[in-house]
C-alpha cells in the first residue's frame, strides 16, 4: 500500500538527490529512507532512482513520477482547503501563494502539515506561482500572504514582510569551461553565458523577468542568458563547457565530478512571507499566526515515527 511516508522519502531524495541530505532533512535514518523509497517502487513496480556509490540520479520515469506528485501534492492541499471552506462555514478560508522555487516541496509539507493541524481552525488554499504573478494576487487582493525572494519586493511595493529562512546560492562550473580553475572566485565567471531553465513545471525558472531579476540580484554580468526547456540539453551545455548554470545549495541538478559548485556568498536568497501593508486587521491575525507555524515547522511535526 501506498504510504504518505513512502511519498515524503521519494520527494526529498529527488529534491537532493542524496539520501544522506534527505534523512537529515526528514529526521529519519537513511536506512529508514531507503527502505521508504525501495518500499514505492515496489509498490509502483518503477524504478525511480539509478543509484550507485558515487551518485543518485532520477530515471527518465522518476522525473516524470517526481513532477507529477509534486504538482499533485500542491492540488490537494488547494482542494482539502477549497472543500473544508465549502462545508465547514465554521472556519475562515485563508489564500496564500508560494513561489515556483527548488525549495518548493519544503514550504509545501509545512503547508500540508498545517492543513492537518489546523491550529486555528481555518482553511488554506495554496496557489504556485512565479514570484511576479504572486505579487498581482496579493496586490489585487487575491491573495492574504505569499512566500517569495526578498529580492522581489521593492520599497514601493506595499509589501512588508517578515524573513523565513536562506539560501547560499551556487554556480555549477564545468571543467571543461574555458576559464575552470579549482578555488577560483565565483566572479571569475561572472561574464560566462548563464543557462537557465524556463519549463514552467520543472524549476523556478518560469519567467524572463524572474530570471533577471536573480541575475541582477546577484550583480552577475553574463555576456548571455540562454533559455533551455529541456533538461539533459541543459546539462549537456554546462558539461560541455559552454557556459554556467545558477543554482540553490539545497538543490544541485549536477552530480558529475567534473562539475564544480562555487558558492556565492555574499549574496543569499531570502524566502520570506510577505503582505500588504494595509491588510486588515482578520487577514493581519491569519497570517502572523501563519508565519508563527512556519518559521518553527521542522519536517517531525507529522512524520510517521520510525519503529
Amino acid at each position: 500500500m501506498l504510504t504518505e511516508s513512502m511519498l515524503k522519502c521519494f520527494m526529498a531524495v529527488a529534491e537532493t538527490l542524496n539520501f544522506t541530505k534527505a534523512a537529515e532533512g526528514l529526521y529519519l535514518t537513511q536506512q529508514a529512507v531507503s527502505r521508504n523509497v525501495s518500499a514505492l517502487e515496489t509498490e509502483l513496480d518503477m524504478k525511480l532512482l539509478s543509484r550507485d556509490t558515487h551518485s543518485v540520479k532520477l530515471t527518465p520515469c522518476g522525473e516524470i513520477y517526481y513532477q507529477n506528485v509534486r504538482r499533485l501534492m500542491n492540488e490537494y492541499i488547494q482542494i482539502v482547503g477549497e472543500l473544508r471552506s465549502q462545508f465547514n462555514e465554521s472556519k475562515a478560508m485563508l489564500n496564500v501563494g508560494i513561489v515556483d522555487s527548488p525549495d518548493f516541496y519544503r514550504f509545501q509539507g509545512a503547508f500540508h502539515d498545517y492543513q492537518k493541524l489546523q491550529p486555528d481552525k481555518f482553511a488554506l488554499k495554496v496557489i504556485l506561482d512565479p514570484p511576479d504573478k504572486l505579487q498581482e494576487k496579493l496586490l489585487d487582493g487575491e491573495l492574504d500572504a505569499i512566500v517569495t525572494m526578498d529580492c522581489f519586493i521593492t520599497e514601493h511595493s506595499k509589501m512588508e514582510y517578515k524573513s523565513l529562512e536562506q539560501t547560499i546560492m551556487k554556480l555549477c562550473v564545468s571543467e571543461n569551461n574555458r576559464l575552470y580553475e579549482k578555488g577560483k572566485d565565483w566572479k571569475h565567471y561572472a561574464k560566462e553565458p548563464l543557462i537557465l531553465q524556463k519549463d514552467a513545471g520543472k524549476n523556478i525558472y518560469d519567467t524572463d523577468n524572474f530570471m533577471h531579476a536573480m541575475v541582477d540580484n546577484l550583480n552577475l554580468k553574463p555576456s548571455a542568458i540562454i533559455l533551455m526547456s529541456d533538461m539533459s540539453k541543459l546539462e549537456k551545455l554546462v558539461e560541455e563547457g559552454r557556459g554556467v548554470m545558477l543554482c540553490l545549495e539545497e538543490n544541485p541538478f549536477f552530480i558529475d565530478e567534473s562539475i564544480e559548485m562555487l558558492d556565492i556568498l555574499d549574496t543569499p536568497v531570502n524566502y520570506v512571507l510577505a503582505r500588504q501593508k494595509d491588510t486588515d486587521a482578520e487577514s493581519l491575525l491569519k497570517t502572523k499566526k501563519l508565519y508563527q507555524y512556519l518559521s518553527q515547522w521542522r519536517p517531525t511535526d507529522l512524520n510517521e515515527k520510525e519503529n
